[in-house]
């Protein structure tokens, strides 16, 4: 796992294999305009140190369920200067 520029060009993020997993939401982040319940103003402002997001965090197949996902998601989140973590998945079947 290595870190490097985010999507938003200015934001560290962390990739494996040339895959971006994970990366600071920059300060012009639209992520929070799509929620269901709108929140206030304080919930929602970023200024590319405050949320660090994980989008899928997936394992294959052969390696579920021996706790892999669990250790490489602790791994990225050690030691990250952010005030919280989002993590979205898909709902499992």
């Amino acid at each position: 796992m290595s870190s490097s520029p985010g999507p938003s060009g200015s934001a560290s993020s962390a990739s494996s294999r040339r895959t971006v997993v994970g990366y600071r939401l920059p300060a012009d982040a639209r992520w929070w305009k799509n929620l269901l319940e709108p929140r206030p103003e304080a919930f929602t402002r970023e200024g590319g140190e405050r949320t660090y997001v994980i989008i899928e965090l997936d394992v294959r197949n052969p390696w579920r369920r021996r706790r892999i996902a669990a250790a490489v998601h602790a791994h990225l989140l050690e030691g990250l200067p952010v005030e919280r973590i989002t993590l979205t998945m898909r709902p499992g079947p």
